[in-house]
C-alpha cells in the first residue's frame, strides 16, 4: 500500500467519524429544542387554563356576591327584616275571592287585605266597609253582596252575618245608608231608606211621574203615609 492510499483511507474515516458526531451533536441539540418546545406549550397551555378558571370562579363569585347584594336589598326592604315589627292574623270572608285567615303586618289596612284575598268577587258592595281601617290581631272582615246591603240598608233584617264585621264603618253595618236622590232613584234603591218598603218607594214613583221631580226634600211629605217622623228619620239621607 502507497503512502497516498494510507492518507485516503485514513482521511474518509476521520470525515466518517466527523459526519457520525456532527449527526450526533445535531440529533441531541434537535431533541432538545423539541423537549423545550413541548415543555414551552405545555406551560403555556397550564396558564391559559388556571387564567381561564380564574375568571370563570370570578365570575360565579360576582354572580353569587349579586345575587346576595339582591337579596340582601330585598331583606332590607321588606317588613321582615325590620326588628319590632308585628304579625297579626285577620279573618276575611263573604264576597272575596279567596276567603280565609291571613298573617300581616301591624299596620295594614282592610283595602290591603282584600288585595291579598285575591280580590273582591262581583257580587261585593264595600259600602259598608272601610276599607282604610288598619287591621288588628284576631280581626274579622265581612264583605257584603249587593243584595245584603240593600236588605241591610232598609232595616229588613239584621246583618246576614252573626259574627260582628270588625271593618263596619262605625262597627255597625245597619247604622250607614247611602243619600238616595229621591228624584233618580229606583224603587230597589228607595227601599234602602229607613221606613220606606215598596209600597212606600212605588208611592213616591207615582207622586213624581205625575207631579214632576220635588223641588225640595221637604215634598216628600207630600206623598201618602209619608208624615214628620218618618221625613225626620230619612231627611238625612235623602236629596234632591
Amino acid at each position: 500500500m502507497g503512502k497516498y492510499e494510507v492518507i485516503s483511507s485514513n482521511s474518509r474515516k476521520l470525515k466518517r467519524v466527523v459526519i457520525a458526531v456532527v449527526s450526533f451533536i445535531l440529533i441531541i441539540v434537535s431533541s432538545g429544542i423539541g423537549i423545550y418546545y413541548f415543555l414551552s406549550l405545555e406551560e403555556e397551555s397550564k396558564l391559559i387554563s388556571e387564567s381561564i378558571v380564574k375568571k370563570n370562579t370570578n365570575s360565579v363569585d360576582s354572580d353569587k356576591k349579586n345575587k346576595i347584594v339582591s337579596i340582601s336589598d330585598v331583606v332590607e326592604e321588606s317588613d321582615i327584616a325590620k326588628p319590632g315589627i308585628k304579625k297579626l292574623v285577620v279573618d276575611i270572608k263573604g264576597q272575596i275571592k279567596n276567603p280565609g285567615t291571613y298573617e300581616v303586618n301591624q299596620g295594614t289596612r282592610v283595602i290591603d287585605v282584600i288585595k291579598i284575598a285575591g280580590g273582591l268577587t262581583a257580587f261585593s258592595d264595600t259600602s259598608l266597609i272601610n276599607l282604610s281601617k288598619k287591621v288588628f290581631d284576631e280581626m274579622v272582615i265581612i264583605v257584603h253582596s249587593k243584595d245584603d246591603v240593600i236588605k241591610i240598608n232598609s232595616n229588613k233584617t239584621e246583618p246576614p252575618e252573626k259574627i260582628e264585621n270588625n271593618a263596619s264603618i262605625d262597627n255597625s253595618a245597619s247604622s250607614v245608608s247611602k243619600v238616595v236622590n229621591i228624584n233618580t232613584a229606583s224603587l230597589t234603591e228607595l227601599t234602602t231608606l229607613s221606613g220606606i218598603g215598596d209600597s212606600k218607594a212605588q208611592d213616591i214613583i207615582d207622586y213624581r211621574n205625575s207631579n214632576g221631580d220635588f223641588k225640595t226634600i221637604d215634598e216628600i211629605m207630600n206623598v201618602t203615609g209619608i208624615g214628620e217622623s218618618l221625613f225626620a228619620k230619612i231627611k238625612e239621607n235623602i236629596t234632591v
